[in-house]
């Protein structure tokens, strides 16, 4: 099934506050064509539970280094001094997001067809609690 692109209210929705990169860097952990990032199982594992919790990736664009290392002063919640949000990691976002509803979607059409009847008096009963609720 092609997953649905996301309304733009839906992508502002999903944006964590602050500053972000207007569009992917050249070397971006996202890109396309693969990073070393991508090449390192446990190293994109752990970029990608970024994208599954939620949690803001930020750019390594301007971000300080110690050796070769990414060194940035952090808040006391852990957040990157003026850090940008990842553009490749808000792209990837949005794509987990859409197939996640479109995998939702799918469910709700198999217990649909599985028992059509418990569906319509579920759905029935959601509806009347929620006009009961105004």
């Amino acid at each position: 099934m092609p997953v649905a692109p996301l309304r733009h209210a839906e992508l502002v929705a999903l944006t964590p506050a602050g500053p972000r990169m207007p569009a992917q860097c050249h070397d971006c952990a996202f890109h396309k064509d693969g990073s070393p990032e991508q090449s390192c199982p446990s190293t994109w594992g752990a970029i990608l539970r970024h994208v599954d919790r939620g949690e803001p990736f930020y750019c390594h664009a301007g971000m300080p280094m110690e050796g070769t290392a990414y060194k940035p002063e952090v808040d006391a919640r852990g957040v990157p001094l003026a850090a940008r949000v990842c553009a490749g990691w808000l792209e990837m976002r949005a794509r987990f997001i859409a197939v996640r509803r479109a995998d939702l979607v799918d469910d709700m059409r198999a217990a649909w067809a599985a028992q059509p009847v418990a569906f319509a008096v579920a759905a029935l009963a959601v509806r009347v609690s929620a006009e009961m609720r105004r």
